[in-house]
């Protein structure tokens, strides 16, 4: 595999390359031309050379870009994926604090998970390289022994502990237990001084051995770099997490051939209450280190001024950020993800060191071709399928009798071809072929989906140092310009940069759920049984107060409310029947003479007999009514007498049968009823919905 170094050389030798062949073919073109006017070349043999060189270039541009798609691109990929991860830890380009945003579904979480399994992988190979350059400082020490009682769990997880003096203690212990880990060689020359060395480790730190590195007073004692190297080495074998995130991320996973797990670590849980620092909390962190946190526009949204106050005064979160170099360290790196970038609370937004916005991805190296190929495998196998289905359709007789003349021969030929099909056995070989097509069709499925599972997915990321630069445009880097590159223009108020983050496609997706806060959903569940199959559906296309309650929205609830407490809308006839018949019962027995009018002025006199025949026989039968007379005033002033006058009137007002202006009393009332032509019956009608509403 090509190093990330050669990158640079591979797009020096191509430029070349390009250069050479456009003046090669510039060349020839002058030889050609030059040649068409001496006349040593004829049109035919041009025409014949052309159609060579043709042949020639597109067999030289197929081989290239099969080169390309089989062997080169996936080497760019992963080159592009060393580089991405370089980028990741250079807090030059981007800053230890990050807030990454973007549209639902653009990849906010999973180009975030990418992130921190490329960090996690740089920060092992840091501490490694770390480590070697330790063991290269200290010649006087036997590391092999270093490694034997560090391995051990026993000895080695002593050195997991907070406290420096605790941590120095054990180290002196395990110097003494062990003969300070020196080599035979220089205990042999050394033997006094071998002593001394932790003797004074604790107490003077004189006459210890020292590395003078140039820059530090006084130099480095070797017993100083000694512990630092049991620290990363403990670090390395015993602590193996490196991500501590509020939801569950994969940080190593690795499967055998059969696609068993061989190797399953699980991140660390996250909590709060380590970055609210002004409170009395432990404080568990270490040295490189990857910190996780999603759906921060809920847990810190701006919208609860309590949850803001909290954080920004009280919490000590707010001086969690502003330290966060000084708490962690440099190798430390702090991811916090949102939709919009705005929605936490702006005592936390502002503390961000630089803003990530995920515009998209673009898959590559799935085998497109392979897989296409596959496809087209897979649906002849299914055509043949549906034949061989349809031929066990024979199998199966039908019923000759229900059929006459030629449909019924047809039915007898086909019930005979099916005897004989039988009698052949071709139906058991049918079944066993459709089997053995399902499974092939199943293996080319699993082929496709290794196939696109091996591949790589590249996020276009714009990175901002202003918050108020989020989501504007930035250019991202070509082919072997690397993976960022910096925005020069006049629409940024600070730096921007076009980050193109490349990653195995088994770094991201397969690593944590999409759905991890789909536990509300599940204790929903538990307390109310009602599915989907239990909603109700529409009756028709328009709207009704049923609808409106079912539906449930404060805003139609606020709208309609006040429109419906005067007004009574019947579901049905028989409950309208039901209605009238209690409002006429209670007229009846109040005002029997004016119900008796009021029914003849409605024009309701024969449907009214009924219902009086009713009242008589079950509630009133001394109630019985006289429809001669007719009085529309009469019938007003019925509805004055109980207190309805107002009402009424209003109502006529806003239907704009009568002008407000010309009443002002109610005879005048009564007249200006009779002038429109309130006693007719579509107009009483109107009249008497009013009026049994309001009763």
């Amino acid at each position: 595999m090509f190093e990330v170094e050669r990158v640079d050389k591979i797009k020096n030798f191509l430029d070349r390359l390009a250069r050479i062949l456009k003046q090669l073919l510039l060349i020839a073109v002058i030889y050609i031309v030059y040649n068409l006017i001496i006349g040593t070349i004829t049109p035919e043999q041009l025409l014949r050379m052309s159609l060579v060189i043709a042949a020639v270039v597109a067999v030289i541009a197929i081989v290239i870009s099969l080169l390309y798609k089989f062997i080169w691109e996936y080497v760019e990929c992963e080159i592009l994926r060393k580089k991405s991860a370089q980028v990741l830890v250079d807090t030059k380009k981007i800053p230890m604090v990050r807030q990454v945003s973007g549209d639902q579904g653009r990849g906010k979480d999973a180009s975030t998970t990418a992130s921190a399994i490329l960090i996690r992988k740089m920060l092992i190979e840091r501490d490694l390289e770390r480590m070697e350059v330790i063991r290269d400082k200290l010649y006087i020490y036997d590391f092999d022994k270093v490694h034997d009682f560090l391995d051990s769990s026993y000895h080695g997880r002593k050195f997991i502990v907070n406290r420096e003096t605790t941590l120095k203690q054990r180290f002196v212990s395990a110097l003494r237990k062990k003969n300070s880990f020196l080599l035979g060689e220089y205990r042999e020359s050394h033997s006094e001084e071998a002593d001394a060395h932790i003797l004074n480790y604790l107490k003077r730190k004189e006459g210890l051995k020292i590395y003078r590195d140039g820059i530090t007073p006084g130099g480095v004692a070797f017993l100083d770099l000694l512990l630092e190297y049991f620290i990363y080495y403990v670090r390395y074998v015993h602590v193996t997490n490196y991500i501590l995130s509020n939801q569950p991320i994969i940080e190593v996973l690795e499967m055998d051939k059969n696609n068993k797990v061989k190797e399953l670590l699980m991140s660390k849980k996250f909590k709060q209450s380590i970055i609210r620092i002004k409170e009395d909390n432990s404080f568990p962190v270490t040295h490189s280190m990857i910190v996780v946190e999603t759906e921060t526009a809920i847990l810190n949204g701006n919208v609860d001024k309590a949850q803001e106050q909290y954080v920004k005064a009280i919490s000590g979160i707010r001086e969690f950020f502003t330290l966060i170099r000084h708490l962690l360290g440099e190798d430390c790196f702090y991811y916090t993800i949102t939709q919009d970038p705005f929605r936490p609370i702006k005592a936390v937004r502002e503390l961000q060191q630089c803003y990530m916005e995920v515009f998209g991805s673009t898959e590559r190296c799935t085998s497109p071709v392979i897989r296409k190929t596959l496809g087209i495998y897979i649906k002849i196998l299914k055509l043949m399928n549906k034949i061989n289905l349809l031929v066990m359709k024979l199998d199966r007789d039908k019923v000759e009798d229900k059929f006459r003349g030629i449909k019924r021969q047809l039915i007898k030929t086909r019930n005979k071809l099916g005897a004989v099909l039988e009698k052949l056995k071709v139906f058991k070989i049918i079944k066993k072929a459709i089997f053995r097509n399902k499974k092939r069709i199943s293996r080319s499925k699993e082929i496709q989906d290794k196939l696109d599972n091996n591949g790589y997915i590249e996020f276009q990321i714009g990175v901002y140092k202003s918050i108020k630069d989020v989501g504007k445009k930035v250019k991202f880097p070509k082919m072997f310009e690397g993976v960022i590159l910096e925005n020069e223009s006049e629409a940024h108020e600070k730096r921007a940069f076009g980050f193109r983050l490349t990653c195995r496609k088994k770094d991201t997706w397969c690593r944590y759920d999409t759905k991890f806060l789909s536990i509300f959903r599940r204790y929903k569940t538990y307390k109310h049984s009602e599915t989907f199959y239990n909603l109700i559906n529409w009756e028709s296309l328009s709207l009704n107060e049923k609808d409106i309650e079912y539906m449930d929205y404060g805003a139609f609830n606020n709208i309609m409310d006040p429109l419906i407490d005067n007004i009574v809308e019947f579901d049905s006839i028989e409950d309208r029947e039901k209605r009238n018949l209690e409002i006429l019962t209670q007229l009846s027995v109040t005002e029997p003479k004016k119900f008796n009018k009021m029914i003849q002025n409605a024009g309701l006199m024969k449907k009214t007999k009924i219902v009086a025949r009713k009242v008589d026989n079950k509630v009133i039968p001394q109630a019985r009514p006289n429809y001669n007379q007719l009085d529309i005033h009469e019938l007003m002033d019925l509805a004055c007498e109980r207190g309805y006058e107002e009402w009424v009137i209003q109502q006529l007002v806003t239907e704009e049968v009568l002008n407000q202006d010309d009443i002002e009393s109610i005879e005048d009332f009564n007249e200006e009823l009779t002038e429109h032509g309130y006693h007719k019956k579509d107009k009483i009608l109107k009249f008497l919905k009013y009026y049994t509403s309001a009763s």
